[in-house]
């Protein structure tokens, strides 16, 4: 059996040079080299016109390309819901990012690679070549020396260190580039209400001797829905809903706004002053804040009329001598149809738009027997009739001026709750410089007979609307499944849903892609010259070793311009070991 010797090995001695020895390649035709240049024997045979660089060109495609997707999915997933992607443009932007990098690493290396070749074939020195190498390697190690070195290894270190600061400050640009925001999105949708159109006689109560409301249950249950301000509810059905878009998650938060008919008030009013001397006793027991309601009727028998008169009056300016000016307002109500401002939230919850009131559109009036002049006792009460027993048990209000003798100040009285309210106490206005009080303070003399009062009429009126409406409301969801009822109501709204979208911030997306743009240019001037090149470069030191006619590799038949993949089949077995080293 024969014995397979080992590989050759060879020991690599560090000893210095003699000063006067030259180490110079293989060819001794060549001319010497000059001082500090390397000669240009063997390397020189690189320069031919193929293309060797095709990894560097490819990573350059590459960046190209991610940075291509990057802008696409920004600007793709510009206003689009959050929901609508199922990979997150952060996600996919990190990816992009990081082939990014990846291809940026292998062109910035193939760039310094054929910049080291294309130098050492036009001769550089040994501490320009070292720079060279080093910023393939290393980055920014060695960086002010290397531009100390020479104007070749300067090139390299200025545009690596560019092309490097670039790629690292796209990738915050491109992040910065998309973010999400909640938007409101319109929408004309169609709903449905069970609200009536009218209120029958007698669901009110009926009519007892004096006119007024006797059996007014109904009316009590809408009373303590109003006073303890209860949720109105559509009902929680497809097509009464006000929906959201479930895929993301926003039906809760949908609002549709529109105008809804059903049974209502039309109204009317005008305002009137007249002047009240509140500095005298002789008027005390005059009223300053009125709130009252009658039942009149203008027609016949035949062709009754009513309607509903609330007149409001109240003190609502003093003069410096207490003359004060007393504003009476007063409004008719008739019975009709009337197009109330609902706004349906969350799915069923309903409310009106309390500043529309006022203002709502009459389709048309109605007159009820219930309410007519005609109406007897037990007969059936009308809807006028209802409201106003209403409006008399908790809103009338009847507060009179009332002298302090003691005090000398004029003073309020008042049963209800309503003179409290729209009292205007005015508590700066008691102190001024203008008189001596009791206790050494000065007095402000017409503050014994402040007693200003703000309009009330605007908030009754609401508070009619909003009681009448909530009777529609109970009736239209209590007689839902009767025959030909009046009370389903098919009307328009403006859908608004909020939505979680994504936005693009086209100023850092440009920024990134400038910087992009930047950063190929820099690369690809390291690449330039690459078609000068006989085959592919690397930065191995036994290709470097072998260009320079290193002994250890000449002698196993490895030819001077042979690449890597060349060199290594022809010497892979080859063991090296350098001595007088600590290792």
């Amino acid at each position: 059996m024969t014995r397979r010797s080992p590989p050759p090995t060879t020991t690599l001695g560090i000893e210095p040079s003699p000063p006067t020895t030259t180490t110079t390649c293989k060819h001794e035709e060549n001319p010497p080299p000059k001082p500090g240049l390397i000669r240009r024997s063997t390397v020189s045979q690189l320069s031919t016109s193929f293309l060797n660089s095709y990894v560097g060109l490819l990573s350059l495609i590459a960046m190209l390309l991610c940075a291509a997707a990057s802008s696409a999915t920004i600007a793709l997933s510009h206003n689009a819901p959050i929901s609508s992607w199922r990979v997150q443009p952060s996600v996919l932007l990190s990816i992009f990012s990081a082939a990014s990098n990846v291809a940026f690493a292998s062109a910035l290396a193939t760039g310094v690679a054929v910049r080291y070749w294309l130098s050492v074939s036009r001769g550089a020195s040994l501490s320009q070549l070292h720079y060279i190498w080093e910023h393939g390697h290393s980055g920014l190690v060695g960086f002010f020396s290397g531009l100390k070195a020479g104007s070749h290894a300067r090139k390299v270190v200025l545009l690596a260190t560019l092309a490097s600061t670039c790629q690292f400050i796209t990738a915050p640009l491109l992040q910065r580039s998309t973010h999400t925001e909640v938007q409101e999105r319109k929408s004309q949708d169609v709903l449905r209400m069970d609200l009536a159109s009218e209120i029958p006689d007698g669901w009110m109560g009926n009519i007892d001797a004096n006119r007024l409301v006797i059996g007014f249950r109904r009316g009590m249950v809408q009373t303590q829905r109003w006073w303890k301000n209860e949720t109105m509810l559509t009902r929680n059905e497809t097509g009464y809903r006000c929906e959201g878009d479930s895929e993301a998650g926003s039906e809760r938060a949908a609002t549709c706004v529109g105008y809804v008919k059903g049974f209502g008030l039309a109204h009317s009013c005008w305002t009137e002053d007249y002047g009240l001397d509140l500095g005298t006793s002789e008027t005390d027991y005059s009223p300053v804040l009125l709130i009252n309601t009658t039942r009149p009727d203008n027609g016949t028998e035949q062709q009754p009329k009513p309607y509903l008169r609330l007149k409001t009056e109240y003190l609502s300016h003093i003069d410096g001598d207490c003359m004060g000016t007393i504003t009476r307002e007063i409004c008719d109500l008739e019975a009709g149809v009337v197009e109330y401002p609902v706004t349906v939230q969350e799915g069923t919850v309903i409310s009106l738009r309390r500043e529309e009131l006022t203002k709502m559109r009459v389709l048309k009036k109605t007159a009820s027997h219930g309410d007519s002049m005609s109406a007897k006792e037990g007969d059936g009460a009308g809807p006028l009739a209802g409201i106003n027993s209403f409006a008399i048990s908790y809103l009338q209000e009847n507060a009179t001026k009332r002298t302090n003798k003691i005090l000398n100040r004029t003073l309020y009285w008042g049963p209800g709750l309503m003179a409290d309210i729209f009292f205007t106490p005015n508590v700066g206005s008691f102190y001024n410089n203008t008189g001596e009080g009791g206790d050494g303070v000065t007095v402000d003399p017409i503050a014994r007979c402040r007693l200003n009062f703000s309009s009330p009429t605007e908030y009754i009126l609401n508070t009619l609307h909003e009681w009448t409406f909530r009777a529609a409301l109970n009736i239209g969801n209590s007689t839902r499944d009767m025959d030909n009822r009046t009370s389903d109501q098919v009307f328009e709204v403006q859908r608004t849903v909020p939505a979680v979208v994504y936005r693009a911030d086209m100023r850092y997306l440009g920024a990134s892609i400038a910087t992009t743009v930047l950063c190929l240019g820099f690369v690809g001037s390291l690449m330039w010259g690459w078609w000068r090149l006989k085959r592919k470069v690397t930065l191995s030191p036994i290709e470097t070793a072998n260009a320079f006619g290193a002994p250890i590799l000449t002698r196993h038949q490895v030819e001077p311009d042979a690449g890597v993949d060349q060199i290594l089949q022809r010497a892979r077995d080859v063991e090296l070991r350098v001595t007088g080293a600590t290792v």
